[in-house]
Formats: structure tokens, C-alpha cells, sequence
């Protein structure tokens, strides 16, 4: 039995293996290449039979020739589920190659159908540019990031700049080494102040590339500035300057020179401005002491600091005495007054006194009356009291250094000779002149010395041309604070009126009694150039008229021989330029035109007047006006 079982299975060892063929190569399909690049490829197969024998090897091989074998270049792979893959590499760039899948068995290797493919050619690096910074205005910092050389190695990357858009390598740039990745450059050699711009560019096979453009500005530097030697040396001043030579990429927006009595002055000491820019410039220095060593430098700011030339050194004149002038009389009452003076030049001295000082006859010294108002240059103020009434007193600042004294121009003024009050509750200050006493101000009342309210209209500035005896009184323009100063403006019908504008035992001025002013004034030196008809002289004008209010240098007689405030308001008269009003409304000339009443009628419409003008050669003493067109200020006499 036993032998039966085994001449059995030999017998079916021997069917079989008639049955079983030979052993074939494998038969094997290519894949097309994928992922081409400038030196690899991805290829593969599929075995489609095995040869009836197990595959014991699998890959591709690839030529530049159109049949590769294992004789050629080759790599093996692993089966999968969709056949195998494998990846080439090393290869050259623009190169047509030729892949098969193989497979091998114990029969041999079979190759699959050749495919072809073409690498990629080389192209220009792929680079960015990077931000700069570090900046100063000679050097800045940027660099950048070649993020793919495009088949061909990177041989010089760096970066290129220029004043102008797109720089390139024909411009400045740096160079720093080959291959890819990121890099830093120092730019050298800038122009402070200057806006540059500014690329990455890398450096292949294929040529030169760039990155983004950038753009960036050198940053300012100190001035070159050098110092003037000092000149025209006094005891109180000196003239130096400086040449800026290079703004330092920036504009020079302050220029000068500045000192001290020590070595190195800085700009936050004594310093005097002389412009901006280049180029050269002078500066006066002034404020100096006599006999004093100072040391000078000139300066030049811009945005990036304050740079400053050579030092200098010069040492001033001896002290001489003050320079001072005498301000003007304010303030005035029956027995006081205010004045002062500034000092507008130390002599290059120190001021140990200052004040002023009068007297009645004339050219006041400190040996007269004084006051003393302490140290030091610059304006200062002084009331003087205890005067007498009705009296002419003339006056001088005066300013003491080791040098000696010196005195400011004379000034003159009367003291008020007492006052009146109106029926409105108004009190003036009154003057008297030979054997006139007249207000020192314009009347100011809105009541009739009886107590009867005078009328004025609402608005200030309401046309009145079409009545026939109008009665009224303004402040100027409507504003009160005018009235308290320059007084108001009266029709004329409102001053004929009888019941008397004027406080009582006071009348309005005639004719006459201008008349009279003009001669006691005249015979008493106040006008001495004599007068004629019509006009009074310029000096009586200032004679009569205040210091103050009137516009700034325009006043009649400021020119020629006669000093503009030393007779002003000798008289004590205290004139103001109130301006007028016109019958349709009109308000005009405040600061320019004294112009008052005179109670005559000059025919059936016109009147006398008498007026200051702003703007004349000589005053007008008696002019008429339609009385029924105009309104003007009033002055007061005693009766």
C-alpha cells in the first residue's frame, strides 16, 4: 500500500512537469517622466508578466541614447499596488534623455518601451531684496535672499544702488560670494541726505537678476561752518559771522554766532541769528561789557544738530557812559505824573542807577529832583509826586555807569491846574493859561447841565441828514470805552442849546477865545516860528496836543529841527484825536483830527472851528463846516 502511494506521486511529479513552460524575461511597461527638472526626473513601470519565473530585480535605466540598459545609468525600485517608481538624478540641464523600465528573472531582464524626455534649461536666479537699514549718512546696511538659482549656481550676488530708479551692477554695488540663501551688504561712501535706491541682483549662467527695488535716504550729518575773526570792537559790541560750507545734507535753518567770557560758547548761552543756508554771513553782536575777554564761534543747525566753527577770541573797549532815552509823560494830574526812559546801550558798563530827574527851568541833573528806580538796562517807569499845580516842569531819564551819567532827551508838561465835574458825573482836569481855564479833555457829558438827558440815536450809526436841528451826542462809533478817552461828539445844535453842555459856570469856546489861547501862547514861547491867517504853526499844534493816542510817527511838526515830543502838551491842553461823525453815519479820523465847536455861526449853515490834523503840514486854527452835517468834539472854558 505504501508502495502504491508513492509510485503515485511520482507519477504526478512527471504530469506536471510535462505540463509546466520554460522561463521567460519579464514584460515590462515604462511610465511617462514627471517632476522634470534642470537635473532629475521621476520614471517607473508596470510588469505586466512575470516570465513565469519570480521577478528578482526592477528599476529603470536612461541614456541620452534611444535603447538604454543596465549598462547605463539605472536605479532599482520596489513594487507597489500600481508598479514601481523611481527617481533620476545628476542629470544635465537641456539634455533629451531616454528612460526604460526593466525587470529581471532568472531568464534574463526585459525592458519596457523608451520614453523620452527633456530636462529644463537654466534660467536667471530667483532673489528678493531686503529692507535697509542701519542707516547713517555715509553707510547703510540691506542685503538679500536668492530663493532659487533656476538650474545654474549663483556666482556673485550682492547689491547695486543708485540716485536713480532700477539700478544695476554698472552702478555701485557690492559683491558678496556665490550660491543661494540669504546675505547681508554694507553700502559705503553715501551722500548724507540722499535718497538712493536700492536691489538685490544675483549672477548665474543665464545672466544677472534683480530683486524688488527699495528705496532709502542717507541721513543728514552736522554742518562744516568756520568762524570770522571779530571786528569793529567797542565797549559794548562787536562784528563777527561764519561761512557755512556744507550744509551736511540738510538745510541749514539757523545760522549765527554765539559767545561768552568762557572757552567753548554754546547756542543756549549768548547767541545772535544771521539767517539760514550757505555761504557766508555777519553778525553784529551787541550787549557786550567794556574791557571784558570773550570767546566767539559761529554755529549752523540742521535737522541733525548744531555744529560749530573755530573758536575766536576778541576783548572790548573800555566802558563808556549809557545810552538812554526819556519816554513820555503819562498820567498827569495837579500835582503828579508818570515817565521813565530805557536804557538801550549799557556802554559796556554796569548801570548802578537809573530813574529820571526835573525840574522848572530846564535841563534837569541828578543833582535836581531824581528819582532812582534801581539797576540794570532796559525800560523802567517812575512817578513822580508832590508837584506843584499849573506848573511847567521838563524832564530827563538818566542812566549811571562807571564811565560816568548820562541823560535821555527833555521832555516838558504842565501840571493840571484843578478839576470841574459835569452834570453827568464826569470830572476833568482843567489847565490855565494867562487868564483862561479850560478843560484838559473833551467833554464827555450826556446831560444838559440842568440834568435833561442828551439824546443819541440806536444805532450809533443811523443817518440823521434829513432833521432839521438835530440834538445829539456819540461815543465813537457806539463804543463807551471811546468816549472815556478821547470824550464825545456833539451836534451843534446840541451844544447852541440853552440849557448849556458845559458844567455850570462853563461855556462852550467862541471864537475869541481861541483866539485869546493862541496869543497867550505865542507870546509865551510856545510857537516860535510866528503864525499866519488861517493855520497855526506846527509847533503851537504840539504845543497843545497830548503825548499819546495819536497814530505811531504821524503826527504835525515831526520833523525837521524841533524834537517831535518835547513841546508836546506843554500847554497842558491835553488835545486827543476823537475824530468826527457825518450826518448820515458815518464815524472817521479818530487817531488823525482834533476838530472842535466854536459856539459862532459863520452865515445861516456853517460855523468856526478849530482842528489838529494828523496828516497836515500846519494845523487849521479857524475852519467852518456846515453845522448841520458834522459832529465834533467840545472843550470847556471857565466862564
Amino acid at each position: 500500500m505504501k508502495v502504491l502511494f508513492k509510485m503515485q506521486i511520482a507519477i504526478f511529479v512527471v504530469f506536471f512537469s510535462a505540463c509546466k513552460e520554460d522561463p521567460v524575461p519579464p514584460i515590462v511597461y515604462t511610465k511617462i517622466a514627471s517632476s522634470i527638472s534642470y537635473n532629475s526626473a521621476v520614471s517607473g513601470g508596470t510588469i505586466t508578466d512575470d516570465g513565469n519565473d519570480k521577478v528578482s530585480q526592477m528599476g529603470i535605466c536612461w541614456s541620452t541614447e534611444s535603447s538604454p540598459t543596465l549598462d547605463n545609468a539605472n536605479t532599482t525600485g520596489q513594487a507597489g499596488s500600481s508598479g514601481f517608481t523611481c527617481n533620476m538624478t545628476g542629470l544635465s540641464l537641456n539634455t533629451t534623455y531616454f528612460v526604460r523600465a526593466y525587470a529581471t528573472n532568472d531568464a534574463g531582464t526585459g525592458y519596457g518601451n523608451a520614453v523620452s524626455f527633456k530636462t529644463l534649461r537654466a534660467g536667471l536666479a530667483v532673489i528678493s531684496t531686503a529692507v535697509a537699514g542701519s542707516i547713517t549718512g555715509y553707510t547703510a546696511v540691506s542685503g538679500g535672499n536668492i530663493m532659487n538659482e533656476s538650474g545654474s549656481p549663483v556666482t556673485e550676488k550682492g547689491v547695486c544702488w543708485s540716485t536713480m530708479i532700477n539700478p544695476t551692477t554698472s552702478n555701485f554695488k557690492t559683491s558678496d560670494g556665490g550660491g543661494a540663501g540669504n546675505f547681508a551688504s554694507n553700502l559705503t561712501n553715501l551722500i548724507p541726505g540722499t535718497t538712493y535706491y536700492l536691489r538685490a541682483y544675483a549672477t548665474n549662467s543665464e545672466g544677472t537678476s534683480y530683486g524688488n527695488e527699495v528705496t532709502f535716504k542717507a541721513s543728514a550729518v552736522l554742518p562744516v561752518v568756520s568762524t570770522a575773526s571779530a571786528s569793529n570792537t567797542t565797549s559794548v559790541s562787536a562784528l563777527s559771522g561764519g561761512v557755512v560750507t556744507y550744509e551736511g545734507g540738510a538745510p541749514v535753518t539757523e545760522r549765527g554766532v554765539c559767545w561768552s567770557t568762557s572757552t567753548g560758547p554754546v547756542v543756549e548761552g549768548n547767541k545772535v541769528s544771521s539767517g539760514t543756508g550757505t555761504m557766508a554771513f555777519t553778525a553784529s553782536i551787541r550787549g557786550l561789557m567794556g574791557s571784558t575777554t570773550y570767546y566767539l564761534r559761529a554755529y549752523a543747525v540742521n535737522s541733525a544738530g548744531t555744529a560749530y566753527g573755530n573758536e575766536v577770541s576778541f576783548t572790548t573797549s573800555p566802558p563808556i557812559p549809557p545810552v538812554v532815552t526819556t519816554a513820555g509823560i503819562t498820567m498827569v494830574t495837579t500835582g503828579s505824573y508818570k515817565s521813565g526812559g530805557s536804557i538801550t546801550s549799557n556802554g559796556g558798563g554796569e548801570i548802578s542807577a537809573k530813574g529820571i530827574c526835573w525840574n522848572t527851568a530846564g535841563n534837569p541833573t541828578v543833582e535836581s529832583n531824581k528819582t532812582t528806580e534801581g539797576t540794570g538796562s532796559g525800560d523802567f517807569v517812575s512817578a513822580v509826586t508832590g508837584l506843584q499845580s499849573n506848573t511847567i516842569y521838563y524832564l530827563r531819564s538818566y542812566a549811571v555807569n562807571q564811565a560816568g551819567t548820562s541823560y535821555g532827551e527833555e521832555v516838558i508838561a504842565r501840571t493840571y491846574s484843578g478839576t470841574v465835574t459835569d452834570a453827568a458825573g464826569n470830572t476833568y482836569y482843567t489847565t490855565t493859561l494867562g487868564s483862561q481855564t479850560w478843560m484838559a479833555q473833551n467833554l464827555s457829558t450826556t446831560k444838559y447841565s440842568n440834568g435833561d438827558p442828551i439824546p443819541t440815536t440806536t444805532p450809533a450809526n443811523l443817518n440823521i441828514s434829513s432833521e432839521i436841528t438835530p440834538k445829539y451826542q456819540w461815543a465813537y462809533n457806539g463804543v463807551e470805552s471811546n468816549a472815556t478817552i478821547y470824550g464825545r461828539i456833539y451836534t451843534w445844535h446840541a451844544i447852541t442849546d440853552n440849557r448849556n453842555v458845559c458844567p455850570s459856570g462853563w461855556h462852550v469856546a467862541t471864537y475869541n477865545d481861541w483866539l485869546t489861547l493862541e496869543n497867550y501862547l505865542t507870546l509865551n514861547g510856545y510857537n516860535f516860528d510866528g503864525t499866519t491867517t488861517n493855520t497855526i504853526d506846527n509847533k503851537l499844534a504840539k504845543a497843545l496836543a497830548a503825548p499819546t493816542l495819536w497814530k505811531p510817527n504821524g503826527f504835525v511838526g515831526t520833523t525837521g529841527n524841533f524834537d517831535f515830543p518835547l513841546y508836546r502838551n506843554k500847554s497842558g491842553f491835553t488835545a486827543l484825536p476823537g475824530g468826527i461823525r457825518y450826518s448820515h453815519g458815518a464815524f472817521a479820523f479818530m487817531g488823525e483830527t482834533s476838530t472842535w465847536w466854536l459856539s459862532q455861526e459863520l452865515g445861516e449853515t456853517s460855523i468856526w472851528t478849530f482842528s489838529i490834523g494828523y496828516s497836515n503840514t500846519n494845523a487849521s486854527k479857524y475852519g467852518y463846516n456846515n453845522k448841520n452835517e458834522l459832529a465834533y468834539a467840545v472843550r470847556c472854558l471857565k466862564d
